[in-house]
């Protein structure tokens, strides 16, 4: 069985390497599409064009979003805390003394406490 591989692959080598490469002569797409366009058919979309028109659509939608989300949580439940406006945003928890003595200090290199 490998040396049936073996033989057409040998046998294919030289042909595909002496086989010249096809194509299209120059101007051939402009020829085309513009005999689409004499003929009234349906408008052809380049992908490129289709997919950059739905970019700024969802782009918008999520910066619409991303300012709303910004401003619940700025102006939201937890803004009248005291916390300044990075504290808000970043939405950190105050620091209270009881919050510091109940820290037990045993972090271990990942920084998560030691597994039991």
């Amino acid at each position: 069985m490998k040396d049936q591989r073996t033989d057409i692959a040998g046998s294919l080598g030289p042909l595909i390497r002496g086989a010249e490469e096809l194509r299209f002569e120059p101007g051939f797409v402009d020829r085309v599409m513009g005999r689409i366009r004499a003929e009234g058919g349906p408008p052809v979309v380049v992908l490129s064009a289709a997919l950059t028109r739905q970019f700024w659509r969802l782009a918008t939608v999520a910066a619409g979003l991303l300012l709303a989300l910004g401003a619940y949580n700025l102006l939201g439940p937890g803004s009248a805390s005291g916390q300044s406006v990075v504290e808000t945003a970043l939405g950190l928890q105050p620091i209270t003394l009881e919050a510091a003595y109940a820290f037990d200090g045993s972090l271990d290199a990942s920084g998560f406490g030691e597994s039991e």
